[in-house]
């Protein structure tokens, strides 16, 4: 049988051999978790709006089935949890809080601000922009909200807190801030697409949430981690009791 040189499936002893793909180096597979929690649990369409407001303001948030973010563009606000023993929080530029589970809450100008009910549109949508008049210092907010099927609870949105806060620091979570200026930009200024640009914004801006609070929490998990990986174990994988004396012995060193 003649063999084609540029055939990129060469026989060889009956049998057809294959070049497989390795990992790129750095890359984690167990960072996978994060797109299996979404694609377990995200349903319907996100909804998203781009408000201004002008202090002294309110906007009172319901109980929902889903999970929502706000986003600090210009000014100031306070998170108003319904947690019990929930602190005001203070929020800044730049500042982006993400509710995982759904619980009512207010964002105001001060914490004592009357909380006028958010209202949804007409057609049950989030309005793309929301401004109100007044004559107090400024705040932009960027807002979102996810529908969620709860019974298909992922553990890792199970884990999360009520409130997961990321500050604005410089140099921190650039990712997650280049798709808050996007999104932003499409809301304030909506082009030809906007419908399909925005939901996928959407999408994004919840990985990039809950990457950024993910390793954030990896820190004190690191060392198990970076011992297992010595040893040649996959992600997920458990020693044998003979071995657990042994590594306990290697994290204390």
């Amino acid at each position: 049988m003649q063999v084609v040189r540029d055939d990129p499936c060469l026989p060889i002893s009956n049998f057809c051999q294959y070049v497989s793909l390795s990992v790129p180096p750095g890359y984690r597979t167990d960072m996978d978790v994060l797109s299996d929690a979404i694609a377990a649990m995200r349903t319907g369409h996100p909804h998203s709006s781009r408000t201004t407001k002008h202090a002294p303001w309110g906007m009172g948030f319901g109980a929902t089935r889903g999970a929502g973010f706000h986003v600090v563009l210009q000014g100031s606000a306070w998170l108003l949890s319904a947690a019990e023993g929930a602190e005001p929080l203070a929020l800044g530029p730049g500042d982006v809080v993400f509710l995982a589970h759904g619980r009512g809450h207010g964002l105001a100008s001060a914490p004592d601000a009357h909380l006028e009910e958010f209202v949804l549109a007409p057609d049950g949508t989030w309005p793309r922009t929301w401004e109100s008049a007044g004559d107090g210092a400024a705040t932009v907010l960027l807002c979102g909200a996810y529908q969620l099927d709860k019974a298909r609870a992922h553990p890792l949105l199970a884990e999360l807190p009520e409130v997961v806060h990321l500050p604005s620091r410089i140099g921190e979570h650039a990712h997650l801030r280049a798709a808050v200026e996007l999104l932003g930009a499409e809301l304030a200024d909506p082009q030809p697409g906007s419908d399909a640009v925005v939901p996928a914004l959407l999408d994004t801006m919840l990985l990039y949430i809950l990457r950024a609070w993910w390793l954030r929490e990896q820190p004190a998990q690191q060392p198990a981690q970076q011992a297992a990986e010595q040893r040649g174990e996959r992600p997920g994988e458990h020693p044998a009791g003979d071995d657990l004396e042994r590594i306990t012995a290697e994290l204390t060193l």
